[in-house]
């Protein structure tokens, strides 16, 4: 919509003194709220608003440490109880079962190393190896996972397996 000047100093008289918002001028006005807004910011200096500048940089008043960085603190993981735990001794049970049942219909599922616990994937915590021990078509309730104290998301045996 093209205003000329007196047009635009009566919007924004109404704007700058009536306190009214922007929808209300633009319904007046017959243009959309923006416009109104727009317009608005464009000539704050004839209504006596000054317009906003950046802050001239300068040092900021927050310094940063001057000494040599320090390494941050390690903390050290408790080492599992792997085959010390009734989990444990589930988990290889569960896999002598799978391994029964996978062989009856001709799938071998590869060799486990021997601090793997073969736990679906619910029981799985942090630090334990997410490699799939059975088939992908397993059922739901036989999926497995190897279990076993992993520093990423495999253990050493199935990191050279799957990085190989």
């Amino acid at each position: 919509m093209a205003w000329n000047e007196a047009q635009k100093a009566e919007i924004i008289k109404a704007f700058f003194e009536t306190g009214d918002s922007a929808s209300v001028i633009a319904s007046r006005y017959g243009c959309s709220r923006n416009a109104i807004i727009g317009l608005a910011h464009r000539h704050r200096a004839r209504n006596g608003i000054a317009p906003q500048t950046r802050a001239a940089v300068g040092r900021s008043t927050h310094r940063k440490p001057q000494g040599k960085p320090t390494a941050r603190p390690v903390t050290k993981r408790p080492a599992l109880a792997i085959g010390k735990s009734a989990a444990f001794a589930a988990g290889r049970a569960g896999t002598a079962m799978l391994t029964k049942e996978f062989a009856a219909i001709g799938v071998r599922l590869l060799p486990l190393p021997p601090t793997a616990r073969s736990v679906p994937l619910v029981e799985l915590a942090a630090g334990e190896c997410r490699f799939s021990v059975t088939p992908h078509h397993a059922g739901r309730d036989q999926h497995r996972f190897c279990g076993a104290p992993a520093d990423g998301s495999y253990c050493a045996h199935h990191a050279r397996l799957a990085h190989a």
